[in-house]
C-alpha cells in the first residue's frame, strides 16, 4: 500500500461538536498495490470506530464495486430506509439504519476474522450528513479515479498511460491465468503473496470468479479505552 495523497475519508459520520464524541469512519489509506494492474484500483481501507468505551480499527480492501455499492447504499439513507454495506462476506460488514427522531444507528460486523459486531448509536447528527457523505464519495473518486480497465476476460490494460516526453498514450497489457483455479504470479502480485478467487456468487452482476488480492494480515482489534 502507498498513497500520495495523504489519509482521506470515504465515510464519517460523528455526532456534532459538545455531544459524545461517538463517530465512524471508513478512511482511505492509498492505492493497495500502486502501479500493479491486478491491485491498482483497489483501496487500502480501514473502518474507524470511536465511542465511550471503545476504540475499534477494521481492515478492509474495497474494490471500485464497492464504492458503486456506498453509492445506492446512501440513495436509500437519504429516503429513510436502513442499508447494507459490504455484506458479501470478504470484508467486515456495516448496517446503517436510521431512527426516528434523526438519528443514526451503525453496526459493523467483523465476520471473516473475529466475530465481532460493534453498534454506535449516533443521536446527534448534522441535518445534511448523507449529503456530506455524498461529497466524501465524491472526492474520493477524483484522488483515486479507476485507471485500470478490463478488455475482454482475464485481460486489463492501464486507461490512460502517458509516454516519455509528452507522446501519445501508450496502453500496457496484463493478462491473468485462463485457468480459474490458478492464482496470479507472486510477480503480479508485487511480492504481497497469490491473490485469492472470489467465488462468482459473492461477486453480483459477475458470471467468472474474480481476482482479489491476498487478506490482509491482522484482524479487527478493538480495545477498551476511557473515552474517544
Amino acid at each position: 500500500m502507498e498513497s500520495t495523497h495523504g489519509v482521506i475519508n470515504l465515510i464519517h459520520l460523528a455526532e456534532t461538536p459538545g455531544t459524545s464524541g461517538r463517530s465512524v469512519s471508513v478512511r482511505v489509506l492509498g492505492r493497495f498495490q500502486p502501479g500493479i494492474l491486478t491491485g491498482h484500483d483497489f483501496l487500502d481501507c480501514e473502518i474507524v470506530i470511536v465511542a465511550e468505551s471503545i476504540n475499534a480499527t477494521f481492515p478492509v480492501t474495497l474494490l471500485p464495486e464497492d464504492l458503486e455499492d456506498w453509492e445506492d447504499a446512501l440513495a436509500d439513507l437519504a429516503s429513510g430506509r436502513s442499508a447494507m454495506w459490504l455484506d458479501s462476506g470478504r470484508t467486515p460488514s456495516m448496517k446503517f439504519k436510521p431512527d426516528e427522531s434523526g438519528g443514526l444507528w451503525v453496526s459493523v460486523h467483523d465476520e471473516p476474522e473475529t466475530g465481532v459486531t460493534v453498534t454506535v448509536p449516533l443521536f446527534v447528527l448534522s441535518s445534511t450528513w448523507v449529503a456530506e457523505q455524498r461529497d466524501l464519495l465524491t472526492r474520493v473518486r477524483e484522488v483515486y479515479p479507476r485507471e485500470v480497465v478490463e478488455t475482454s476476460p482475464g485481460a486489463y490494460e492501464w486507461r490512460r498511460a502517458p509516454a516519455p516526453d509528452g507522446a501519445t498514450e501508450q496502453w500496457t497489457a496484463q493478462r491473468l491465468p485462463t485457468d480459474s483455479t490458478k492464482p496470479p504470479t507472486s510477480g503480479e502480485c508485487a511480492g504481497r503473496g497469490p491473490a485469492r478467487v472470489c467465488p462468482t456468487s459473492s461477486c453480483p452482476g459477475s458470471s467468472r470468479p474474480r481476482w482479489l488480492p491476498p487478506p490482509r494480515p491482522g484482524p479487527g482489534t478493538c480495545r477498551p479505552g476511557s473515552g474517544a
